[in-house]
């Protein structure tokens, strides 16, 4: 039998990890955090993808709800007030001086019971866009061939506000009416990317066009809901950028992902 100093010597032969032992162990685990994370990742935006749809539900169905109210659908915003300094959009009461929103007094927010967060885009990342008046909008765009405040010309003035019914288009299982939206600003030097609270199809050069849908969601998608309450993802479709816009412009809105859903406005954006 061993004594105390047999047990005492047997004990300490026993040894721990080595460095490289410790090394594998670590290369391992971060091997499995590599494979796990991309997972996690997709799950998550998945999940705000799934959010993202939900959102835009809820804000057709204010629409329909203003529809059956109103008899008409409607615009993206009114004309503004005398001074400029206030007007009243699909989303809020805008003030242009304070640079703010009244979620309260938007065009459809009584029909969402005052609930902003239907307004807002959950992978509307901080820091990838410019936030319009303090991030009021949402990060969502209304189509303005369903009804919006024109300004014709040579003049511009006075304004026109443009009513729509759903009469008005034939089949609105095609009728795009929400999209996540943003903009390349070009009166900026260096053009930015911002928020937008309105889109156009590629050829509505009455509305002077420019690229509105931003495919943000995982793999560059975006969602889209349409006039029937129904509401899918989506891809970029292939319309280049203007010709006469300066190439940073171009390059941010390839960096960004901003564009059309496709490269017609007839059927999609507006019925004719």
């Amino acid at each position: 039998m061993l004594g105390r100093a047999g047990l005492r010597e047997r004990r300490s032969r026993r040894r721990g990890f080595t460095l490289v032992e410790l090394l594998v162990v670590i290369a391992i685990i971060g091997i499995l955090i590599g494979l796990l994370l991309p997972a996690v990742q997709a799950a998550r935006e998945a999940a705000r993808t799934t959010q993202c749809k939900n959102n835009l539900k809820q804000n057709t169905l204010a629409v329909h709800l203003y529809h059956d109210t109103h008899r008409c659908l409607p615009p993206s915003s009114f004309p503004p007030d005398p001074t400029w300094t206030y007007a009243v959009c699909w989303f809020g009461e805008v003030n242009y001086a304070a640079n703010q929103v009244d979620i309260t007094k938007g065009i459809i927010t009584r029909y969402i019971e005052n609930n902003k967060g239907v307004f807002q885009c959950p992978s509307l990342a901080s820091g990838q866009l410019s936030l319009l008046y303090g991030g009021g909008t949402g990060g969502y765009g209304y189509n303005q061939n369903c009804g919006t405040t024109y300004y014709p010309p040579p003049n511009y003035w006075p304004p026109q506000v443009i009513i729509k019914r759903f009469a008005d288009f034939p089949s609105t299982g095609r009728q795009v009416l929400f999209t996540d939206s943003a903009w390349v600003n070009t009166y900026y030097t260096p053009p930015k990317a911002e928020e937008n609270y309105f889109i156009q199809g590629p050829e509505d050069y009455n509305f002077f066009t420019s690229p509105g849908t931003h495919f943000r969601h995982g793999g560059r998608i975006a969602c889209a809901a349409f006039l029937d309450g129904h509401v899918e993802t989506w891809r970029m479709a292939n319309v280049p950028p203007p010709g006469y816009w300066p190439q940073e412009a171009k390059d941010l809105l390839e960096k960004v992902g901003i564009g059309y859903l496709s490269e017609k406005s007839v059927d999609l954006y507006r019925p004719y």
